[in-house]
């Protein structure tokens, strides 16, 4: 199935590239077309959120800034900034497990299930149980990710979304991209937290072993400039290391021919770490043509967007879609993004 035929299944996408500085754009379907009189288009200017994107554009950015700050090293063991975590089965967690993944934390809970929403979020953390042994295995985790951009707060002494302003988004020159809640041109996600909900009321894809009836505030509308993730919106005012921020496929370019220059040695985190999918904070994609492989690396997110750059073409392949905005189960991300990254990926080996 080619990417045409894929991306016929969500209401709107937006799919741009960068290909040795040159950029393009194209800009399909609806941005909302639930609740609204008429289909809203969208356009190049349409903003999405990015929920897991947020993990490299936000979180991972930053740490690589803070480390040719010389504010840390991946080697540090993250008690170092949590002190929370201080004398708990997390003590021995380094910087680098927590980007690649292998820390042995649970990959979700619904950490909005609590009597206090005020509580420090990694201290929280801290009393859940290793799900899993250190470096036993690629177990991508949202509570990895969380705990990471409270290490960012801890090392600059700020909120999120200034350090993220001061560390990436101003120097890199992105004007729009911000956390939400944001007005204007944004990408309508899914009617409430109906995924969630799913989730906690079956157990799958993890046990969290609650009652759904036993939180009172789950979302019913469609949701429009407001974070899908539930963790970032009910737990984190929309603020988080692992999802809350929104963007434009002009910005995210931007950050993409970024990666591309090296900025802040990025590089550096662009290699396997115990998985052969897994680099630090960023994840990849091997993508056969007929002259071989490429590797592409980046990311995704929940919401059907997907970053890769291929650092030996110069170039990076982006897809912004609302999968979300869909009555009934929606498609797989990867099922969106895969046809899209191959036809690109033919384009750039020629």
């Amino acid at each position: 199935m080619n990417s045409a035929e894929t991306l016929s299944k969500v209401p709107g996408y937006l799919f741009a590239t960068t290909k040795r500085g040159v950029r393009s754009y194209s800009a399909n379907g609806a941005r909302q077309c639930f609740d609204v009189a008429e289909e809203i288009p969208v356009t190049v200017n349409t903003k999405f959120d990015l929920a897991s994107l947020t993990k490299i554009v936000g979180t991972t950015a930053s740490l690589l800034h803070l480390i040719q700050l010389g504010e840390l090293q991946i080697t540090d063991l993250a008690c170092q900034y949590l002190e929370s975590w201080q004398g708990t089965d997390k003590s021995e967690i380094t910087i680098a497990e927590l980007l690649s993944h292998q820390s042995g934390l649970a990959e979700w809970r619904p950490l909005y299930f609590t009597d206090d929403l005020q509580e420090n979020v990694a201290e929280q953390i801290s009393r859940i149980p290793l799900t899993y042994s250190r470096n036993s295995g690629r177990r991508y985790s949202d509570l990895g990710f969380i705990s990471l951009g409270e290490i960012v707060k801890a090392i600059t002494g700020k909120d999120l979304p200034t350090a993220f302003a001061e560390l990436v988004f101003e120097p890199l020159g992105l004007q729009n991209t911000s956390f939400g809640p944001i007005t204007g041109e944004v990408a309508a996600t899914s009617k409430g937290d109906w995924y969630e909900q799913k989730m906690v009321a079956t157990n799958t894809p993890y046990k969290v072993d609650l009652d759904i009836a036993a939180f009172p505030n789950w979302r019913e509308d469609y949701l429009v400039g407001h974070v899908n993730d539930g963790n970032s919106y009910h737990r984190l005012g929309g603020v988080a290391g692992h999802a809350g921020l929104f963007s434009t496929a002009e910005d995210l370019l931007i950050f993409a021919e970024a990666v591309i220059a090296n900025k802040w040695q990025a590089h550096n985190f662009l290699s396997v770490h115990g998985d052969p999918m897994q680099g630090l904070g960023f994840r990849n994609w091997h993508t056969p043509t007929s002259s071989g492989e490429e590797i592409f690396w980046g990311h995704t997110g929940f919401t059907g967007v997907a970053l890769g750059v291929s650092i030996a073409h110069q170039s990076a392949a982006l897809l912004l879609t609302n999968r979300l905005h869909a009555q009934g189960e929606p498609i797989p991300t990867e099922e969106l993004w895969q046809p899209f990254l191959q036809e690109f990926c033919a384009q750039i080996v020629i």
